[in-house]
Order: C-alpha cells, then structure tokens, then sequence
C-alpha cells in the first residue's frame, strides 16, 4: 500500500531531503506515509487516525509504525539539521539569521510520560492568577524569516529538545540541567551546523550574563531584555604604566536605566520609525550606549544597552541589550520585537497540527513526536513556497470573514488541497466513481476534507 502513495511534487521536493535519516527504504516509506498523514488529518494526532487517513485502517501490520516512533534507529538531531539548511537555504540566501529561542508547555497527563512534570502554565496564568498544569517542557529554536506573503515574520521551528523535570531519573550521577544549559548546548549545537555567524534572541529568562557569556564563546550574538536594575560600569581604563596588583577589569558605575529615564529629555536620543508587532510601523525613542554588565560569579559582560521609549506614554519604557557592540538600535529592537512570532507559532502548531494531542507515553516516543509535528509546521510553509511559486496561495474568504493576508491555516489549506487532490482525481483507474464527480463537486470535496 505504501508503493502506492503517490503525492505532489512540491511535497516531495520538501521531504526527499530528510530519506537519509532512515536506513531501510521501507521505513522511509512509513515514515514518509506518516509525515503526510500528520498534514492530511484533523483534529488529535494519534496514530491511529493518522493511519486511518491514509487508509492504514485495515493494515494488519499497524505495529510497525508504532516502532517508527519508539524503536527504528533514526536521528532527530540529523532531521533538525537538514530542516535549518533547507530554511536557511531557500529564506536567508545573502541574508543574516536570526534565531529565536524559548521554551513551551505541552499539556500532558499520565503517570508513565518520560520527563513530565508540574509546572505554571503561562497561557493560563497571568500576572495576578497562578496556573499550574501537568506536562512536559520543550525548548524550541526558530528561524525567524520574511515570507513573501505576509508584512510580518513567521517563526519556522526546526529543533527542539525535551527538558525532563527534577523528579525524572536520571542515568548514572549526571546533574540536572536547567532550561539555560538546555540553551547554551542548543546554541552550541547550531553555530556547528550553520559555521557562520548568527543572531539568538529570547526573552527576558535568557537576558543573563551566564547565557550572553555561552553565546560569545560561540560566536553568536545575542538580542534579549536586559533586567532594569542591572549593574552597568564603564570599560577600565587603559593604563600607560603598570601598576602592581591585578588590572582593573571595570571602570566607573553607569547611571542605572531608571536613572537614564529620569534624565531624559524630550529631544534627548533619537526618533526611529521601527517594524512593530504584527508588520505594523511605530514611532519609538531610542537612547544606547555600550558599558559592561556586572554580575556576581561572571566577568563583566560587555553589551550594547537600548532604552526604548513610548513617545505618547502608553507603553512603559523597555530595557534591551545586545552581546554584539557593533549592532545598531534599531536592529536590536527590531530583533526582539519579532521574537513574539514564537508565541504565534506554538499558538497555531496547537490550533492546527494537534500539538499537546498525542498519546505516546514512552521516553523515544515522546521526545520524537512532539518535534515532528513542529517541524511540519516548517514543513508546510515551505511547501506552500513552492505551491505559491507556482499558483499564487489566496486567503480564504467569506460573506462574515474578510481576510486580506494569508495565514498559516490558508497555507495548510492549500498543501491539504494539493495532497487530497492528488489521492483522489490523480488516479481514475483506482476511484473510478471520483473520476465522474462534476468540477464543482469535486473542489466542494476537497474543501471539506482539507479545511480544519
């Protein structure tokens, strides 16, 4: 049944690429089958109606795409590598790279998940109001790219790594590593793979000096918020004598950020015109400058600072830095403003790719399917690439629903199109009855079978 599977080329030139990982064909085979089922189905992302979609429902032999996911041999590091070269290398030709990183909760309940946990749940807390839930966390790294149908930028996940809980067992006496040693491995895992310079950029948690120091050992810049009360010197001095004991490693104390803001006037720094969120335009403050940042057990991390000021006062000023000193203000409040496509992304691999919907509970499993299905997120922006490249993709509209740019549900829309079209009208011998169905009657099949 698998040899049987045809699908369009657009599809297969997308995941051709990722066949190394597999040693036998036929476990490319299934694992292809599921990949495409994965985008096919709606709903839950279990096995069982992933092979159902595929007409799999009657194989007798279903146990073996079960141990795809728990016992075949096949890397995910290798996978995430080939996804980044292939975003790198059709998105960012000539262009910088910029990564965000940060970390998810995917709901889960059980006694037996590998790695689960009790943690606050941030989509249900909120400053006031605590929320905890049961799950596991992830650390997810994204491309941060321009898509030529959208003003604002989409993050395309492409690695992503389990961090088991404190009460997870751990094998022989290794520590518990906490999400910034998560982070600081990711990101010297990816300066190997890309060998040229990159941005990371993350929120207010990776704004350290343990993590700003692990990103200049790799080479990487890093964009993040830099905490308010944050200890700022000038760079020592330059001595023309030497003088006995060890040389200053700091200069004078820095006015704090508060006192920055204090100082300020109306026509102190300068007016930019920035990418804001959603690809709007916004008119913001900007005063910078470089110091050294002092923390307690780091040498003093030297940084690029930018206070970003709200001219009409409705936003409260906010505090970034950078690791490179060479990189403008407005590039880094730019930066970090598209970091807010991560939220997106995990919003819509929820909305839309069955993400926290899963049911495997084994420590290979677990630690698979979830990076899978955010790779198809990935994966079907690239595949709508190459359908855009050759129809150009438009919003789905209606009498109640006016929508002027694409979205990732018009995208997977058009990818579910272009399989279902190919499973069922591509070959009449096999659907004989389908072969007879009017045009109009054939396109108001394949929207119900591929809108969400």
């Amino acid at each position: 049944m698998l040899m049987m599977l045809s699908i369009p080329e657009a599809v297969s030139e997308v995941l051709t690429p990722f066949q190394v990982l597999f040693v036998q064909q036929r476990s490319w085979q299934k694992g292809q089958a599921l990949l495409v089922g994965a985008l096919m189905c709606q709903g839950k992302r279990t096995m069982s109606r992933v092979l159902s979609v595929m007409g799999l429902a009657q194989e007798r032999d279903y146990g073996n795409y079960y141990r795809l996911l728990s016992r075949v041999g096949w890397s995910g590091l290798t996978g995430a590598r080939i996804l980044l070269g292939l975003i790198v290398s059709l998105l960012l030709v000539g262009q910088p790279v910029v990564i965000g990183i940060d970390d998810t909760l995917e709901r889960r309940w059980g006694k037996r998940i590998w790695g689960a946990g009790i943690y606050r749940d941030p989509v249900k807390s909120s400053h006031k109001h605590k929320v905890k839930s049961s799950g596991v966390r992830w650390q997810v790294m994204q491309v941060l790219v321009s898509l030529p149908w959208s003003q604002r930028v989409w993050g395309l996940p492409f690695f992503s790594v389990l961090m088991p809980s404190q009460a997870t067992p751990r094998v022989g006496n290794r520590a518990y590593k906490t999400s910034l040693d998560w982070a600081a491995q990711m990101v010297s895992q990816v300066s190997r793979w890309l060998k040229r310079h990159w941005i990371c950029v993350g929120d207010g948690s990776f704004g350290n000096a343990k993590f700003g120091w692990a990103c200049r050992r790799h080479g990487t810049s890093l964009v993040a918020r830099l905490p308010w009360k944050a200890n700022l010197y000038d760079f020592a001095p330059v001595l023309t004598h030497r003088y006995p004991g060890r040389p200053r490693t700091k200069g004078a104390r820095l006015p704090s950020m508060q006192q920055q803001l204090d100082s300020l006037g109306f026509e102190s720094g300068a007016f930019h015109r920035l990418r804001w969120y959603g690809g709007t335009q916004a008119l913001r403050q900007l005063v910078t400058g470089t110091a050294l940042w002092n923390v307690s057990g780091y040498p003093p991390l030297p940084v690029r600072w930018v206070l970003v000021i709200d001219p009409t006062g409705q936003q409260p000023p906010t505090a970034l830095f950078s690791t490179n000193l060479m990189l403008p203000a407005q590039t880094i409040v730019e930066v970090f403003v598209s970091r807010w496509s991560l939220e997106v992304t995990f919003q819509e691999a929820r909305a839309h790719l069955g993400v926290q919907s899963q049911r495997q509970w084994s420590k290979a499993a677990t630690t698979r399917t979830t990076p899978v299905l955010l790779a198809l997120f990935s994966l079907t922006c690239l595949i709508a690439l190459r359908l855009h490249a050759l129809t150009p993709i438009t919003p789905r509209t209606t009498a109640w629903y006016a929508n002027t740019e694409l979205t990732f549900a018009d995208l997977l829309y058009a990818v579910r199109a272009s399989l279902w079209h190919v499973q069922l009208f591509s070959r009449p011998a096999l659907l004989p009855t389908l072969a007879l169905f009017p045009q109009a009657e054939r396109e108001q099949l394949i929207h119900l079978l591929s809108s969400s």
